[in-house]
């Protein structure tokens, strides 16, 4: 059973469903930016100027829609995080982790595996912090909506332990870094965002699996 496989064909296809998901509105932004087809305004009258530039409700639309995709993504990336892990316990017959106390999910795999399996996540060439980000993010884009709008936002551990970190609105996050009263940072998953946290998964998947007791779960089997 090549779990590590199965889950960089998981990773694969979720960034090949991320590129042709997001062509379209990555279309109509360049387009608007460009003033080209259907968005063309080269032949506004900028004395005609109602508050607002041509175009910007659509504009906003796909950009929105680019982050919702990002934020779907992230939180699939996240799942197969721990389907891997998951996996790596069913085969190697662990048991289940329980939670101790004030523990994520993610601290007690963390204790189990090294109680358990012996590994020990804190050898990982991936810092741990940055896969308690990918999760933050994942938590985030399921349980920050508001009433209106479809923005999520970092929760207030995720601000405090990444006010500018990967999934940040850069722009935002400066101008709460001046002013932290302006309230919380949104959520953003840029392409670059996703494509970090696919490689940042898939080389912390890759340490364990070349630690895990692989020859006793074969003979069990």
């Amino acid at each position: 059973m090549d779990l590590l496989h199965g889950l960089r064909e998981k990773l694969r296809f979720i960034e090949l469903m991320y590129e042709k998901a997001t062509e379209a509105f990555a279309e109509t932004k360049r387009k608007i930016e460009n003033s080209e087809a259907e968005f063309d305004y080269s032949g506004w009258d900028p004395e005609s100027f109602d508050g607002e530039p041509p175009f910007l409700a659509e504009w906003q639309e796909a950009d929105e829609a680019l982050n919702l995709l990002g934020q779907a993504c992230v939180s699939l990336v996240q799942s197969a995080l721990k389907e891997y892990l998951d996996g790596c316990l069913f085969v190697t017959r662990s048991g289940n982790p329980q939670r101790r106390g004030k523990e994520s999910w993610f601290d007690a795999y963390q204790r189990f595996f090294n109680e358990q399996l012996g590994i020990d996540w804190t050898q990982s060439p991936v810092q741990l912090s940055l896969i308690e980000e990918i999760n933050l993010a994942r938590n985030d884009a399921q349980h920050t909506g508001r009433e209106f709008g479809m923005t999520r936002y970092q929760d207030t551990r995720h601000q405090e332990r990444f006010p500018k970190g990967l999934f940040a609105d850069a722009t935002f996050a400066e101008m709460v870094e001046r002013s932290p009263l302006m309230g919380p940072v949104p959520l953003r998953v840029t392409t670059d965002g996703l494509q970090e946290a696919i490689k940042r998964v898939l080389d912390f998947c890759s340490f364990i699996d070349k630690r895990r007791p692989w020859g006793l779960a074969l003979l069990l089997y």
